[in-house]
């Protein structure tokens, strides 16, 4: 299992997760070709509070950080700006029924007829590795059902089972991503041995390490073999 990374020392400031988008080629005459892909898992960079080089809780996460980054260790984490729920999230919601995919997900075990949840709210589903975005806002019916527009969609293959629980920032921070440390930067210290503008970049780590770096979507760690995930067909532009 992943280890915790340590928030023994805070960020002040965090870009957003920022999800890979499509290839674009442009032709001089203005015409672009577009081509949607299956690449998923997300990137941000943190920058921590000023630390001084004798302070023994910053050196000892400083080394912890630099032992997750040599070791490209698998690390639970979460964004400090995606610690909160919008909606009620009101309920015990499940995926219902196998073998869904693409950017809706048919659930239940909602408290009926309630707001759950709202746009930019984030969400896990059991079994899967990637962290996902809700869409819009959703209000189960009253049976408790409700159908989830999320983005990265699912990707076939990468089915979660039926009756996977979702997890979702009821306790704030419960919704953490399954990254690793991509890279670090420590500036020089100055005159007072304070290191300011620490930096770490976080990748997203979605499938199993393959040989090659390249990621998939879904669980497959019980497999050996790791084939490519292939994209979808060219899209010309005007």
């Amino acid at each position: 299992m992943p280890a915790t990374f340590p928030r023994t020392i805070l960020p002040n400031h965090a870009s957003w997760p920022a999800m890979p988008t499509g290839l674009v080629s442009t032709a001089r005459s203005g015409v672009e070709q577009v081509r949607t892909t299956t690449e998923i898992g997300r990137t941000w960079t943190e920058r921590f509070i000023p630390f001084k080089s004798t302070d023994a809780t910053a050196r000892a996460w400083i080394a912890q950080v630099l032992d997750y980054y040599r070791n490209m260790t698998e690390v639970w984490v979460d964004h400090r700006a995606l610690r909160t729920l919008l909606g009620t999230g009101a309920g015990s919601p499940v995926v219902n029924g196998a073998s869904q995919s693409g950017s809706y997900l048919i659930t239940d075990g909602w408290t009926a007829s309630s707001a759950v949840l709202k746009a930019g709210d984030v969400v896990r589903i059991a079994g899967l590795r990637q962290v996902f975005d809700v869409v819009e806002d959703i209000t189960a019916d009253g049976s408790g059902n409700a159908v989830l527009h999320l983005n990265p969609p699912i990707y076939a293959g990468g089915s979660p089972a039926d009756n996977a629980a979702l997890t979702l920032n009821t306790t704030p921070g419960a919704v953490l991503f399954r990254a690793r440390v991509a890279e670090v930067v420590v500036p020089e210290a100055d005159a007072d041995d304070y290191y300011i503008g620490v930096t770490l970049t976080f990748r997203e780590r979605v499938g199993p390490i393959a040989s090659d770096a390249r990621y998939l979507a879904g669980d497959s760690t019980a497999s050996a073999t790791f084939t490519r995930a292939s994209s979808a067909s060219y899209v010309s532009g005007p």
